[in-house]
């Protein structure tokens, strides 16, 4: 009843254009306000599927990177190793 009571004095005090004026002020704001909602759900949303994946990802990147290098080394020395002579068993 608030409302229609702020509604019928606009437009007998301030004419139709000004009643239009609210209207749309009033529509648009509410419409903001659904977008706030809505990306602040997305941002949320984002933290709690996106960030533990790239996570997950980083850790699986270290561990593939520590697995390379000790790869790298025994080949290294595997190489070495091959390089020398060795006498032939018997």
């Amino acid at each position: 009843m608030e409302y229609l009571d702020a509604i019928i004095w606009i437009a007998r005090e301030l004419g139709p254009p000004a009643l239009v004026f609210v209207f749309f002020a009033v529509r648009d704001w509410k419409r903001e306000e659904r977008l706030n909602k809505r990306i602040c759900d997305l941002e949320q949303r984002q933290d709690e599927l996106v960030f533990p994946l790239i996570k997950e990802a980083s850790d699986v990147i270290a561990r593939n990177t520590a697995v390379m290098e000790r790869l790298e080394t025994a080949l290294t020395v595997r190489q070495v190793l091959g390089s020398c002579n060795f006498p032939a068993a018997p």
